[in-house]
């Protein structure tokens, strides 16, 4: 790493997180750019905001998971490399853009290489390349560039353990054309967040999230567009229900013709299966029953919005 990078100390999670939230590290930098999958540039402005409370992933089994086997995915790197590893127990910042953070999994001793490490399920093992080349998912991409921008290494390794037995070894190469974009582009991310001025909703769970409660008394009136939308909406969700319907039909005629088997063939090919399965689950309701001064010791209230259209479609429906 460069030696004008700028380190961060910090003592505990707690101090590490406030940190964090000064900034946008290199798990926030697709989110910022809206190439994470899983996170929108409106939920991570609400997170960096301090508008709503980042998702608690400590229950998370993939993320325990990957917590757990971190040291054997870089021992297993600098085994198959020959390369030595080391932790860095500091929050890097860039010299120039303060607002750019790393929190880096391992450094490569006496060379200019950064390691990141991952893990992945197996339904997620073609998302991957080709082993030895820069062809990871986007996301990761995006966050070893970010690394390179802070750190000023040419080299982040990603070493990925994938359905927990194909181990894989990635080289990203320093792009200065590609860095120089994704600092333009969490600048302007950054500024909007200090600004207060939100991105633009993508999903329902962003509008959710954006307007969390119902002022009961206020309305509003529809324009045009507006009114044209709900009605297109209806006509569009009255489709949904007819294609629904039929395909419960065809669905019932199938079960019947498999009746008490487990499987349809075809030519001596599967085209259906109808299996017994069996579950556990928590009847609640017994609960509260059976130990009623327990029960409300263990309720939670939550609160969302409900959406009802209630105007008819302006186009005939298709049956």
């Amino acid at each position: 790493m460069v030696n004008n990078v700028i380190r961060l100390p910090y003592q505990s999670r707690d101090e590490w997180l406030s940190i964090r939230n000064t900034g946008i590290g290199g798990s926030d930098a697709a989110a910022a750019l809206g190439l994470n999958p899983y996170k929108s540039p409106l939920a991570l402005y609400l997170e960096k905001r301090g508008e709503v409370e980042p998702d608690d992933l400590s229950d998370n089994d993939a993320v325990r998971w990957g917590a757990i086997l971190e040291d054997v995915i870089a021992d297993e790197y600098a085994r198959r490399t020959g390369r030595k590893v080391r932790r860095v127990n500091r929050v890097l910042q860039h010299p120039q853009h303060k607002w750019m953070l790393a929190s880096l999994d391992r450094d490569v001793v006496g060379e200019d290489r950064i390691l990141e490490v991952k893990t992945a399920g197996v339904q997620m093992a073609s998302t991957w390349g080709e082993v030895g080349t820069d062809a990871v998912p986007a996301q990761y991409l995006i966050q070893a560039m970010h690394y390179l921008a802070v750190t000023g290494a040419s080299v982040c390794d990603i070493a990925v353990l994938i359905g927990g037995r194909d181990f894989r070894i990635y080289e990203i190469a320093r792009d200065d054309e590609l860095i120089a974009s994704i600092i333009q582009i969490e600048g302007g991310f950054w500024s909007a967040v200090q600004m207060g001025l939100a991105p633009e909703p993508r999903s329902l769970s962003d509008m959710a999230a954006l307007f969390p409660r119902a002022l009961e008394s206020a309305a509003v009136e529809a324009d045009e567009m507006t009114l044209s939308r709900c009605r297109e909406l209806a006509a569009i969700k009255a489709e949904i229900k007819a294609l629904e319907d039929a395909a419960e039909v065809h669905e019932i005629e199938i079960k019947r013709a498999i009746g008490d088997a487990a499987r349809l063939l075809a030519d001596g090919a599967e085209v259906a299966t109808w299996k017994s399965v069996s579950s556990s689950r928590f009847d609640g309701k017994r609960f509260a029953a059976d130990h009623p001064d327990m029960d409300k010791h263990y309720r939670t209230t939550s609160e969302s919005r409900r959406f009802v259209l209630k105007v008819k479609a302006d186009r005939e429906v298709k049956s």
